[in-house]
């Protein structure tokens, strides 16, 4: 069956960081293309890829061009999420889960994983100040939003 023989193949190359041909296998496949192949990657290997979600596509705008959903542009993005990974010290999925949370205006309870919409209230502010990993997020966020 081809589609668990590109997989197969796409997770062997994945495993060994081979994250640009592993997404080339995975978008051989019928109805597969860059995003759905961000996706599994994503799911495989959060510490390395993220998502490329409309929300993170945005967020990498103004570095990366605007948002489309071809190879081409998915090798930018996850350049520039890999960059991010290494500078901030968080995995690639928590850099996909700031942009995403910046962009719905959502709070994230750290922990807990409740969201709640973002009102900047004073219980969310000592909960954001006691987090490092909020922090690093918020530091990510401002980041992509700024340059």
């Amino acid at each position: 069956d081809q589609v668990v023989a590109q997989t197969t193949k796409a997770l062997r190359l994945g495993s060994k960081k081979s994250f640009e041909q592993a997404s080339k296998e995975l978008c051989v496949m019928r109805g597969v293309g860059a995003a759905t192949a961000s996706a599994v990657l994503a799911a495989c290997f959060p510490d390395s890829c993220a998502f490329m979600s409309d929300e993170a596509l945005e967020a990498l705008a103004p570095k990366i061009g605007p948002r489309i959903y071809t190879e081409a542009h998915w090798k930018k993005f996850h350049a520039e999420i890999s960059k991010l990974v290494k500078s901030e010290g968080v995995s690639a999925r928590q850099i996909e889960a700031a942009m995403f949370t910046r962009a719905r205006g959502v709070a994230v309870e750290p922990g807990n994983g409740k969201s709640t919409p973002s009102s900047g209230s004073k219980k969310r502010k000592s909960v954001d100040a006691s987090d490092s990993q909020s922090r690093k997020r918020k530091k990510i966020i401002a980041g992509t939003a700024a340059d």
